[in-house]
C-alpha cells in the first residue's frame, strides 16, 4: 500500500453524534490520497466503538485510542508523532469538510509554495442550518494574523517537508491552534487562503 499524501488529524472526545458526519466527510473527498487518523481522548460515551467500527470498513482509517484524557493539543499531538503523510489536515470531530476541500488545498500550496493554507467556513447550528460564513483573506502574514486569529482550524493544511512536524502547544489550554499558526508564519513565511466555505463549523 503506498503512503498517503495526506494526513488528517481528528481529535475525539465524547462526540459519537458527530463524528460520523466528520468521518463521512473526509470519505467524499475528491483527493484520495489519505489516511485518516482517529485520536480518541479516552472518551466515555459510544466514540470509542464508532472509531473501531469505521476502522473496520475503511483501510485508510487509523484508531489511535489514549488510555488518559490528555486533552485536545496532545490528541492532536498524537496524530501529528504517527502521521505518515507530507501534508498534515485538521478536523475537528464536531465539523465537516466540502468535498473538494482538500484538492483545492493541494493545488494552491503547489502552484504558490505554500507551506500553510486555510479556507472560508460556513458556522452552522446543531440542526444543520447555516448561521453565517466566515471569509477569509487570500493571504497572512504574521503580522496580520498578530491582529486576530483568522485560520480555523478545520480548515488548516501544513506541508512537513519544507517545515517538518509541527506540535501543538499543551501547557496552555486554549488558542493552541493560534500559536501553531504564528509559530510557522514567524518564519517569514505566508498563508495562503480560498476564500471559499470548504468546511463546517
Amino acid at each position: 500500500m503506498s503512503e498517503p499524501r495526506v494526513s488528517v488529524i481528528v481529535p475525539c472526545y465524547n462526540m459519537q453524534a458527530y463524528l460520523g458526519q466528520a468521518i463521512q466527510s473526509v470519505q467524499a473527498q475528491t483527493f484520495s490520497g489519505w489516511e485518516l487518523l482517529l485520536i480518541d481522548d479516552a472518551s466515555t460515551d459510544g466514540t470509542r466503538g464508532l472509531i473501531q467500527e469505521a476502522a473496520r470498513g475503511d483501510h485508510r482509517i487509523r484508531p489511535i485510542l489514549l488510555e488518559k484524557n490528555s486533552g485536545v493539543a496532545r490528541a492532536r499531538n498524537e496524530g501529528v508523532h504517527r502521521a505518515r503523510g507530507q501534508y498534515l489536515a485538521f478536523l475537528d470531530s464536531d465539523d465537516a469538510w466540502c468535498p473538494e476541500k482538500l484538492e483545492a488545498q493541494l493545488a494552491l500550496m503547489s502552484r504558490t509554495a505554500a507551506v500553510l493554507s486555510y479556507t472560508a467556513y460556513l458556522k452552522m447550528t446543531d440542526e444543520g442550518r447555516v448561521r453565517g460564513t466566515i471569509s477569509v483573506q487570500e493571504t497572512l502574514s504574521y503580522a496580520d494574523l498578530l491582529r486576530t486569529n483568522s485560520i480555523g482550524c478545520s480548515t488548516a493544511i501544513y506541508d512537513s517537508a519544507p517545515l517538518g512536524k509541527r506540535y501543538f502547544n499543551e501547557t496552555i489550554g486554549t488558542n493552541e491552534d493560534y500559536l501553531l499558526w504564528l509559530s510557522i508564519l514567524k518564519q517569514g513565511n505566508l498563508a495562503r487562503g480560498i476564500n471559499r466555505p470548504l468546511a463546517c463549523y
